[in-house]
């Protein structure tokens, strides 16, 4: 039988811990799996054309970007958190023992790093897969050539647009 916290929610037994992790597991391999397949297939066509760089180099592009945007932007709610919590005030008003928002803030006083982490990097994912989808534009960027055309009126090679 579950032994209640002192926070008042009943502790999960080892069975269910268990059979969560397991069943965690499989969704993650249902999820990625055809991913990874679709990936591995992709990956086989290209070296069967001859352009295997260019996959390895979109992939990596794609990754890169991913990781790049979802730091910045995990360090940015981060630092953007710990300066919101070091401003806060020191002693809250009580308004009594019915206090809605009191239940609430000793919840994520207790469970600060979780909060503080899992924040940034929820954010942060969502933020590196919508960037990491424009790795056209990345590329574009990266291997600009010139077309030896000038602008008429600001005399600037065309490929600046």
């Amino acid at each position: 039988m579950a032994m209640p916290h002192p926070t008042g929610t009943a502790a999960l037994s080892r069975r269910t811990r268990i059979l969560l992790i397991a069943g965690g597991v499989v969704l993650v391999c249902l999820l990625l799996g055809s991913r990874m397949l679709d990936y591995y297939v992709t990956w086989l066509w290209f070296g069967e054309v001859g352009y295997r760089g260019v996959f390895n180099t979109v992939v990596l592009t794609r990754v890169l970007q991913f990781v790049l945007v979802a730091l910045v932007f995990a360090a940015m709610i981060a630092a953007t958190l710990a300066v919101a919590f070091r401003s806060r005030p020191v002693f809250v008003p009580v308004s009594g023992p019915e206090d809605p928002i009191a239940r609430y803030r000793t919840l994520i006083i207790q469970r600060l790093r979780v909060f503080a982490v899992g924040i940034p990097l929820g954010i942060g994912l969502i933020a590196g897969l919508a960037a990491q989808g424009d790795w056209e534009t990345v590329q574009t960027f990266i291997n600009s050539t010139r077309f030896g055309v000038l602008d008429p009126v600001f005399n600037i090679d065309l490929s600046f647009y």
